[in-house]
């Protein structure tokens, strides 16, 4: 009591009074500095993107390189501090996937290896480097690539992929990528459908230990694209929680790009979008509300990008991932929104007529060099110098060719699916949204009162096992145990009896 006593007496004496009093002076100007310089950043921030005025691609690209020699993005940060727990569960790889494996200069594919796997992890999608650069150097010249449009009118584009699978095939203009370190049930599974869809897939990464680098699946999408044609289109997705519908085809996916380009008139490359702006929350004000879109169809509430599905021109996505990777350790789904948000734009350099890609924060020289009088023609004859839309190769609309110099106008490059066009990211969709048609081939999805060709679980999927319950109804093997956990939490395991 009396050492009580004293510290009480001690702090009533006068000189610490003021001392204590001078000290809440100075806390109090800080903080009211403080909240002074906050209301002032706030009021004057760009209204269209009042979080990112801290972010630069092109600034940050000067701190990355690329081999001169093969064109692989040299990585950077690979080892990270990542807490990720393997789950069990692993099994022998199918036969479409051992397929689909592709040599790796991130891990040598050895198929005895992935056939025996032990430990480690699937998710998703990507491709590696390939050991050779594929001869030519894609980038600098117009896509090429030969189609069954301009091969062989009588065979259907399906049985010209399904013929010959092999993912630098010339005469399937569509490319399935994924990223995959250890075969699971579900992997097989979504190997098996495309398999029997005939749409080529390549898959990297089997047989290497998973450690939650998600930014390495960016660099190796991007190294394996090196050895592939501008003009292919390549879709790229996650694996294990990835469902192609049954009535899945080459044609499909090429007819529902062109309408998601036809639709949204400038971008080449398109994610999924999901009902929730992960993993940055604070983001969400700098996305477009859908139904400001020109011709929106109506109600959406998939407005945030999900990088667990993506689809576009390779040539254009491997610069798009040149420009923007970070490293290793870099978060994909928040590199891909940055991308979005930045905007990354696209156009054709009006003297090499090459494809290029640059943050929209740093005018392209091309641009800057465009003639005011000649743009103001352009304006007044070309509809606001939009480069017109134009089939290419009878396949899909590509980036068309520059018939005047000046017309190099960039164009916001990514592009979200938001009305399921073509992808699905399920999270937040209750499962009594979906009803099958009468062929049990497709799913209708009602509030967005679409049939989309790929579906993707995104999101925890404990209670919620919806892309098992449409795998059952589809007729493809589903995982029963999963779905007798989910009965048991209270989840619901079955669709609506009425057919759409």
């Amino acid at each position: 009591m009396q050492l009580i006593a004293a510290v009480v007496h001690t702090i009533r004496t006068r000189p610490l009074r003021k001392f204590a009093r001078l000290a809440c002076i100075v806390i109090g100007v800080l903080l009211a500095s403080a909240f002074v310089g906050t209301v002032v950043t706030l009021r004057s921030r760009p209204t269209d993107k009042p979080f990112l005025s801290f972010w630069d691609f092109t600034v940050r690209a000067a701190s990355r390189r690329v081999d001169n020699d093969t064109g692989y993005l040299i990585p950077f940060r690979s080892k990270c501090n990542e807490f990720w727990q393997t789950k069990g569960g692993f099994v022998e790889c199918s036969a479409p996937i051992l397929r689909g494996g592709m040599p790796s200069r991130l891990g040598v594919f050895d198929p005895s290896a992935a056939a025996a796997s032990r430990g480690g992890a699937s998710r998703g999608a990507s491709g590696a480097g390939s050991s050779a650069r594929g001869g030519s150097d894609s980038s600098k010249r117009s896509p090429t690539t030969k189609t069954a449009a301009t091969t062989n009118t009588s065979t259907s584009l399906s049985e010209i992929c399904r013929n010959n699978r092999d993912p630098h095939n010339p005469d399937c203009p569509v490319l399935w990528i994924t990223y995959i370190t250890r075969c699971t049930f579900s992997s097989n599974r979504f190997g098996d459908v495309l398999s029997e869809a005939g749409i080529p897939l390549a898959v990297l990464g089997l047989g290497t230990l998973w450690k939650g680098r998600w930014g390495l699946r960016v660099r190796a999408l991007h190294d394996f694209l090196v050895s592939l044609p501008d003009d292919k289109l390549i879709v790229w997705s996650d694996a294990d929680d990835v469902l192609p519908v049954p009535s899945i085809t080459v044609e499909g996916i090429l007819e529902r790009y062109n309408r998601l380009v036809d639709f949204y008139n400038g971008p080449r490359v398109f994610f999924g979008a999901e009902t929730v702006c992960y993993p940055a929350g604070h983001l969400w004000y700098n996305y477009t509300d859908p139904s400001s879109i020109p011709g929106a169809p109506g109600h959406t509430p998939f407005r945030y990008l999900n990088a667990g599905t993506m689809v576009g021109p390779a040539g254009l996505v491997r610069r798009m991932l040149a420009l923007v990777y970070q490293e290793d350790c870099f978060d994909d789904q928040l590199l891909f929104t940055l991308a979005h948000l930045d905007p990354v734009v696209w156009w054709r350099d009006p003297s090499s007529n090459e494809l290029l890609v640059a943050s929209k924060r740093n005018e392209p020289p091309a641009i800057r060099q465009t003639h005011v009088i000649d743009t103001i023609i352009d304006w007044l004859t070309h509809d606001g110098l939009v480069p017109s839309i134009v089939h290419f190769n009878g396949t899909y609309r590509q980036a068309p060719e520059l018939p005047h110099p000046t017309r190099a106008i960039p164009q916001p490059l990514i592009g979200l699916d938001h009305w399921n066009i073509l992808m699905l990211a399920m999270y937040g969709v209750d499962i009594s949204g979906y009803t099958l048609d009468d062929s049990r081939r497709s799913v209708h999805v009602s509030v967005t009162n679409s049939r989309p060709l790929i579906l993707h679980q995104n999101g925890e999927k404990s209670l919620d096992r919806s892309l098992e319950v449409l795998a059952r109804a589809f007729g493809y093997p589903y995982d029963a145990a999963a779905l007798r956990r989910s009965e048991q939490l209270g989840g619901r395991t079955h669709l609506s009896a009425d057919a759409h």
